[in-house]
C-alpha cells in the first residue's frame, strides 16, 4: 500500500469516544508519505483475516521524523453489501519507531517538554473499499496512529496521529 495524510491535532480518545465526524476534527499544516508491505497468515471463519504489516513513512511540515513500523491486524470482510462494493474494517496493534521525537509530540506527550520517546504503540484502524471483481486493488482510508498507549508502551500519553488514504494492491 501507499498512502498519504494530514496531521490531526484532534485527541484520539475524542475521535473514537465522541465520534467526532473528520470535517470537525482540527488539521494543521503537517503531512506523511508512506507504504507499507502486508501478508495474510490467517482466516478465522470466514470472515475474520490476520495480518502481518511493516511499513515506513517520512513526516512533513510541523514533524520531519521517519517512522518504521510492525503491526498485526484483524479485519472484519463479511459486510452485507460486499456484493455491491466490498468493504473491510481492520483494526491494528504493534510497534511504530520514529527516527526523533517532534516537538508536538512532547508537547502532547504528558511527559517532561525536555523527554521524549522514539518507540510508541500503533494503531491505526482502517477501512477499505473495493469493486467486488477487483477486491485486490483497495481504497484505504486509515487513521494512522502512534502514541504511548496510555502510558504502558512509553510512558507518553499521547502521540502523532494523520487521517491518509492510500491504494492497496494484494498480490
Amino acid at each position: 500500500m501507499v498512502f498519504a495524510g494530514k496531521s490531526v491535532n484532534t485527541n484520539v480518545q475524542d475521535i473514537y469516544f465522541k465520534a467526532i465526524s473528520p470535517t470537525s476534527w482540527d488539521y494543521d499544516d503537517g503531512g506523511i508519505v508512506g507504504a507499507t508491505a502486508s501478508r495474510r497468515v490467517a482466516t478465522v471463519f470466514r470472515i475474520i483475516d490476520i495480518e502481518a504489516e511493516v511499513g515506513a513513512a517520512k513526516r512533513f511540515g510541523n514533524q520531519e521524523e521517519g517512522e518504521f513500523w510492525g503491526a498485526m491486524y484483524v479485519r472484519y470482510t463479511a459486510f452485507p453489501w460486499n456484493k455491491y462494493i466490498y468493504t473491510t474494517l481492520a483494526l491494528s496493534s504493534g510497534l511504530n519507531y520514529a527516527t526523533g521525537v517532534s516537538d508536538f509530540e512532547k508537547a502532547h506527550s504528558g511527559l517532561n517538554p525536555l523527554a521524549g520517546t522514539h518507540v510508541q504503540h500503533y494503531f491505526s484502524p482502517e477501512l477499505t473499499f473495493a469493486l467486488p471483481d477487483h477486491k485486490d486493488r483497495q481504497l484505504v482510508i486509515r487513521l494512522h496512529h502512534r502514541s504511548g498507549a496510555y502510558g504502558v508502551i512509553s510512558g507518553a500519553f499521547s502521540g502523532a496521529t494523520y487521517l491518509s488514504v492510500g491504494v492497496r494492491a494484494w498480490f
